[in-house]
């Protein structure tokens, strides 16, 4: 799940950059054995439907909620940024990545973008670091944990996902260079970057939400993290920690059976398999554990059926997932937007790729706003300074790198 053929993305920046592609930009899976760079926008749409996407590229994001479309729940908190729940892009110009070499797989262009190959870019002047101020304090945050327990404890759900929001009043200079400097420290398998008009993600996700290709369905949901050690020793000492915790161990059981649950709804009898259980994964900055699941689809389901049956992700919710969802809503102090949501990539054959939007900062130029939201799986095992400490690691990765 690493990477393993590292692309020097500043000889691509002034091609990036270029305002002919007027906010629509897309990175996806850099540090994937085969990248994707989208720019510039032929069509646009905000609708999953089949009628809009079939026979065409397809580059965007799927906002956390979209749940409000396939089931009765409702945010409680308007997003300040305004994300609309569903955003793609069919590019101008696709490029496509392997090894060392790279081809345009879509041009649409006169192709005077490749004389801007390798050019020294302007970057950034050195600015302060933005001053990021939590919409909970740790008491407060620590408080509804310990409710959210209760609820575990009546039996009224199992494992709930609990975000906190960190937020800066901010004008970001050059977001792109920001997404390389977050993308060179943490090297995650499913990053990417994506602006869209005044909207801009970086996102230096390790994990997968969902791929289909062909009939085939895989996803491979996170629970369990731990820090990385200072040493050999240390580290490997972390990493069998990570595999015995009963905590961690008991949230992976309970999201793998709620995916198992969701792939149910589309697979044929007898498909749906855990191809991993517990794997752990070494990150540049952290140890995670990771369930693989996968199904083979009875049908030929649209993107729209899919997401019905699947979205959101079960590791950004918890189980069961409606119940969780709506005690989402209650308690957390801002609402997620594209947080906890899904980039990702759709083919002319209706193949698809998706993340899980961790580790991310969300940015608005017009209201010159970053963002940055983290989370945890709260189950009756789990500690409030734990948690709330493990999301400061988590955060750690985005939120205190040079701005400059």
């Amino acid at each position: 799940m690493q990477a393993s053929i590292p692309i020097d993305w500043s000889q691509w920046q002034a091609i990036i950059e270029l305002p002919q592609w007027k906010g629509f930009r897309m990175l996806w899976r850099p540090n994937s054995e085969r990248p994707m760079l989208a720019l510039g926008a032929r069509a646009t749409t905000h609708d999953v439907g089949d009628s809009k996407l079939k026979g065409h590229w397809w580059f965007g994001y799927i906002s956390y909620d979209l749940k409000n479309h396939f089931e009765k729940l409702e945010t409680r908190i308007p997003h300040p940024m305004g994300f609309s729940d569903v955003a793609f892009f069919s590019p101008e110009l696709l490029i496509e990545f392997s090894g060392s070499s790279w081809k345009p797989v879509i041009d649409y262009t006169d192709g005077s973008w490749i004389d801007f190959f390798g050019k020294n870019c302007s970057t950034s002047a050195s600015q302060d670091k933005p001053k990021w101020e939590p919409l909970q304090t740790a008491d407060h945050y620590k408080s509804i944990v310990n409710r959210l327990k209760q609820h575990i404890q009546m039996g009224d759900i199992y494992e709930v996902n609990y975000c906190q929001t960190f937020e800066a009043r901010y004008e970001l200079e050059k977001p792109f260079s920001l997404f390389q400097k977050i993308n060179n420290h943490t090297q995650a398998p499913y990053a990417a970057y994506l602006q869209w008009n005044q909207h801009h993600v970086l996102c230096a996700s390790p994990e997968q939400f969902l791929s289909k290709k062909g009939s085939k369905l895989v996803s491979s949901p996170i629970k369990g993290t731990i820090k990385r050690g200072v040493n050999v020793e240390e580290d490997e000492q972390l990493k069998i920690q990570l595999l015995h915790d009963p905590k961690e161990r008991a949230e992976n059981v309970m999201i793998v059976d709620l995916v198992r649950n969701d792939l149910s709804r589309l697979a044929s009898k007898g498909s749906v398999r855990v191809d991993e259980l517990f794997g752990i994964y070494s990150f540049k900055t952290v140890h995670h554990m990771i369930s693989t699941i996968s199904c083979e689809m009875k049908e030929d389901y649209s993107l729209r059926e899919i997401l019905n049956a699947t979205f959101p992700m079960g590791s950004m919710t918890g189980a069961p997932k409606i119940r969780a969802m709506q005690l989402i809503d209650e308690y957390e102090s801002a609402s997620r937007g594209v947080y906890s949501g899904s980039l990702g990539v759709i083919t002319p054959e209706g193949d698809m790729d998706w993340n899980v939007v961790i580790r991310t900062l969300l940015y608005d130029e017009e209201i010159k706003m970053i963002r940055c939201t983290v989370g945890g799986a709260i189950t009756s095992l789990c500690d409030a300074e734990s948690e709330y400490q493990e999301c400061l690691l988590k955060g750690k990765a985005v939120m205190h790198l040079p701005f400059d």
